[in-house]
């Protein structure tokens, strides 16, 4: 402890490693301490581990960049290693997973918005429309009025996250990774973006839908309240649609992190 508190004092950067803080005083446990457990030292791939989780700790410390430390270490075909609960990322790959998980992140709240602000109402008036009995005003009056509204919405906010600059950021992280001479092997590469490419096609489900109803919506109020049936089935269709997508979002920020770390402990195993 004499020398930890010498080089305190000095100024000079500090980690004290234990396997308990208590037992440190209680100036240094204030300051950085890395704990670990005696498990972690049982065997060499426990070991290695350990080192991995060291050094991304000193390297934090030292205000390095992940990517530098896997070229420092030379693993060429190594973008992502396991050290103890973290990942360390290569550079490119932390720019598409950042942009991957905003978008994901922007269309579960643009869906759960549309869901209970647009289409919990148009349902309604789409399912009042096939009442012969209901007022014109209250059904089809109001369908048209709040399909106005919802198209306006989806137009302005919606397509902006499904087509915009966000979503040409990913694409573009994940064609720089596509060139990366560490993704040579394809079916990790796969793995990380099948989720992204599953979400695109919700969308894309979710567009075509939106497309259809927007064009039946207007012929379908002139129509007779019994031959109106087809069109509820496209609202309800349409409600789904951003179920899944919403779903496929929250799929995509789940199953990510998952698929990262199965890829590192197979190939921190396989060094």
């Amino acid at each position: 402890m004499y020398e930890l508190g010498l080089a305190d004092s000095l100024g000079k950067t500090t980690l004290a490693l234990t396997t308990n803080a208590d037992t440190l005083p209680a100036d240094i446990r204030q300051k950085r301490a890395f704990l670990y457990t005696k498990e972690e030292l049982d065997s060499p791939a426990a070991r290695d581990g350990f080192e991995n989780r060291l050094r991304a700790e000193i390297l934090r410390m030292e205000g390095g960049r992940p990517d530098q430390m896997l070229i420092a270490r030379e693993e060429k075909h190594v973008w992502v290693a396991k050290a103890g609960d973290r990942l360390i990322l290569t550079e490119g790959f932390w720019n598409y997973a950042t942009a991957v998980i905003s978008v994901a992140h922007d269309l579960r709240t643009e869906g759960a918005l549309v869901r209970a602000k647009y289409l919990k109402d148009l349902l309604s008036s789409a399912n009042n429309m096939m009442n012969p009995q209901a007022p014109w005003e209250t059904s089809c009056g109001k369908l048209l009025a709040d399909w106005g509204e919802y198209s306006s919405y989806h137009r302005q906010h919606v397509e902006s996250v499904i087509d915009g600059d966000k979503r040409k950021c990913v694409d573009n992280c994940l064609a720089n990774l596509e060139r990366d001479q560490r993704w040579s092997d394809k079916a990790t590469l796969d793995l990380v973006s099948v989720d992204y490419r599953a979400l695109c096609e919700k969308a894309k489900d979710y567009i075509a839908l939106f497309n259809q109803v927007d064009k039946d919506h207007v012929n379908a109020v002139s129509l007779p309240a019994d031959k109106r049936t087809p069109f509820y089935m496209e609202m309800d269709l349409l409600e789904q649609s951003v179920r899944n997508l919403e779903h496929a979002a929250s799929m995509l920020v789940e199953n990510l992190i998952l698929n990262v770390s199965a890829i590192a402990g197979a190939r921190a195993g396989g060094h």
